[in-house]
């Protein structure tokens, strides 16, 4: 129960049954990119929430034991994934999230249904194809950055900004209230609501949410 957090590294590709049974401390993993297979058990853990990239094919018991926890529980999942068809058949609670994997500054490849993506600071190169089946999206980013190039030459939609001044979503100099509400409305779909995209994305995970 001393154990309230844990970084799995980079490279593991299986995590197998009883890895984390009585680690009642833990409340959310991240299950790190390149991991084929899992086997959690959540009733002997205290693991509520479960980050699961695309590449997770198998699972092993933890869908079936996690159905009795669907109430409670929560998989942050990629749409179309694996992970999807096994948390629906046994109707798990999921959040859709936009997943990307970036090594070394390069953003090797980009998973997500949403049309805008907010290039973070940290990425200096993208592998080729990283943005391959994801239809109509639009990268915002700064002015004459790498991603800007990137764009250009391979037909993705870009939009540039002089510069970033995170919180300030409409450039006005200030981050205050009016801020707030236009993130709010621009979710909302409220229509004609302009803002710095990148400004607004405050906690850089590369799309608008309440979460901003």
């Amino acid at each position: 129960e001393n154990i309230t957090e844990v970084i799995l590294p980079h490279g593991l590709e299986e995590i197998g049954q009883g890895a984390f049974d009585f680690c009642y401390g833990i409340k959310e993993l991240f299950i790190p990119y390149g991991v084929k297979s899992m086997n959690i058990s959540p009733e002997v853990s205290g693991i509520r929430e479960m980050h699961v990239p695309p590449t997770v094919e198998e699972f092993g018991s933890v869908y079936v034991i996690i159905e009795s926890f669907t109430a409670y529980s929560k998989l942050y999942i990629v749409k179309g994934s694996s992970a999807e068809k096994y948390a629906k058949s046994i109707r798990a609670y999921v959040e859709y999230i936009d997943y990307w994997v970036e090594q070394d500054g390069e953003l090797v490849k980009y998973y997500g249904e949403s049309d805008i993506f907010c290039v973070p600071d940290s990425i200096t190169s993208f592998a080729d194809g990283a943005f391959d089946g994801a239809e109509g999206i639009t990268l915002h980013c700064l002015k004459d950055s790498v991603a800007v190039k990137y764009a250009e030459d391979n037909g993705i939609s870009c939009v540039t900004y002089d510069e970033v001044n995170a919180g300030d979503t409409n450039g006005d100099g200030n981050i205050n209230l009016s801020d707030v509400s236009d993130v709010m409305k621009y979710i909302a779909d409220w229509g004609n609501v302009e803002l710095n995209i990148p400004a607004s994305d405050t906690n850089a995970d590369g799309k608008l949410s309440l979460a901003d």
